[in-house]
């Protein structure tokens, strides 16, 4: 799908925002320690009409979440300095934060240390394109829609 394409099913009772994305309850979370791919990330998701909240550590992305911002979808990369990406998805799950979580990562998995594909609702390698970005966020928006269903 491109970046133009038309908005989910399922999800219009969120309303639409800019350039026919879905509105979401809440901002995403952006959770990447490279500034310059941050900085591109950011701008995407803003020109596609995403609400974008930054953070560049594990810590930076937990003082968000205290301070009350309650993300429908977070966007994690995986190598991240400290606890990585391993030790923010385990927090999210010890919250129950009901987010849901796109893995970002140019890690190739191994049967030694696998990415944790069933705890998450999507994976994107790096690298990779706008189109397919915007194309997982968006099945990740289906998803939670659906989870939400009566």
């Amino acid at each position: 799908m491109s970046s133009e394409g038309a908005p989910l099913d399922g999800v219009e009772s969120w309303g639409l925002g800019r350039r026919g994305r879905p509105r979401l309850p809440g901002p995403i979370l952006l959770v990447e320690d490279d500034p310059d791919l941050s900085d591109l990330l950011s701008e995407l998701l803003g020109d596609s009409g995403y609400e974008v909240r930054r953070s560049s550590s594990v810590a930076e992305a937990l003082g968000v979440l205290d301070g009350g911002v309650m993300p429908p979808l977070v966007l994690l990369d995986w190598t991240l300095e400290g606890v990585g990406g391993a030790g923010l998805l385990a927090e999210l799950e010890r919250r129950g934060s009901g987010a849901q979580v796109l893995l970002c990562t140019g890690v190739q998995e191994s049967e030694s240390d696998p990415l944790p594909l069933e705890r998450v609702s999507g994976l994107v390698r790096k690298p990779f394109a706008a189109e397919e970005l915007l194309a997982a966020i968006e099945a990740a928006l289906l998803a939670m829609e659906g989870s939400l269903a009566p």
